[in-house]
């Protein structure tokens, strides 16, 4: 639990405040930070069980629907970092519909990157998740 909420107050409060530095963008760059969070975590989970099961030669359990763990929520949490390193780079100049959707096709990349390619081909071995993170 401890791991889970370092993360969220990392996602909300220290990109949220971090986003703050346009004058015209800073209140709603909370909001924005807040909103596509959640959105990339919930969309995470599916996309994640989706690449799980597809890949299929793994011992872990694939079962619909997926159960909930803190690890579950974690690696979500990862997720919507990508995301937030992403709106950094776009704040001012995309529009939240336009950030909404790179939330979904993001974090259907991510997945795919994370267990095809990182843990997959490559067979790293990522105990924090900053190599998944900054290399996707």
């Amino acid at each position: 639990y401890i791991a889970f909420r370092d993360i969220m107050a990392m996602l909300l409060l220290g990109f949220g405040y971090l986003m703050t530095f346009l004058k015209n963008y800073g209140i709603g760059a909370v909001g924005f930070t807040m909103m596509l969070s959640i959105l990339a975590m919930e969309a995470n989970i599916p996309m994640e069980l989706l690449m799980r099961t597809l890949k299929g030669d793994d011992g872990e359990d694939t079962s619909w629907p997926m159960p909930l763990s803190m690890e579950t929520l974690i690696d979500a949490e990862f997720s919507a970092a990508t995301l937030m390193i992403s709106f950094g780079a776009l704040i001012g100049t995309a529009t939240p519909l336009q950030m909404m959707l790179i939330a979904l096709s993001q974090s259907f990349f991510y997945a795919l990157n994370k267990v095809f390619f990182v843990f997959g081909m490559v067979g790293a071995e990522d105990v924090g998740g900053s190599m998944t993170i900054h290399c996707f």
